[in-house]
């Protein structure tokens, strides 16, 4: 009898562990870290997709994943393939003069670099060029 009830209290804990060891499993799967920035515009009401797309051009995308070796680091087979992960990963909404932009990655630093680094040459390529002359 006693046999029976040492026998049967393991298995209630065997399966116990198990279920939490699974459960701490799942829950520590594919976490993201959002990393977020505000943006105040010259102008009122410009269109967040058109937004997203002048930020998000074809050199702007290049210069970044050169930048930080993201090919590499994610494992991608072309930079076509980076440009997709981060344009699927980049967000912005807009509310009158501010702009919140947003990146998503795995790694928390990687997110802030990245965002930062679309920021950077986005506004290098839309910055005046220097007037010659005197």
């Amino acid at each position: 009898m006693y046999i029976l009830v040492i026998i049967l209290m393991a298995v209630l804990v065997g399966a116990g562990a198990g279920y939490l060891a699974l459960k701490g499993v799942k829950d520590t799967k594919h976490k993201e870290f959002r990393y977020e920035g505000q943006i105040t515009l010259l102008e009122e009401g410009i269109d967040p997709i058109d937004f997203k797309n002048a930020i998000l051009t074809d050199e702007t995308l290049e210069h970044t994943i050169q930048e930080h070796d993201l090919v590499k680091h994610w494992n991608k087979q072309s930079m076509e393939d980076a440009k997709a992960h981060i344009r699927h990963k980049f967000d912005a909404k807009v509310n009158g003069f501010q702009v919140t932009i947003s990146y998503l990655d795995s790694d928390r630093a990687l997110s802030e670099k990245i965002l930062r680094s679309l920021l950077e040459n986005f506004r290098l390529s839309h910055s005046p060029a220097p007037q010659e002359g005197g």
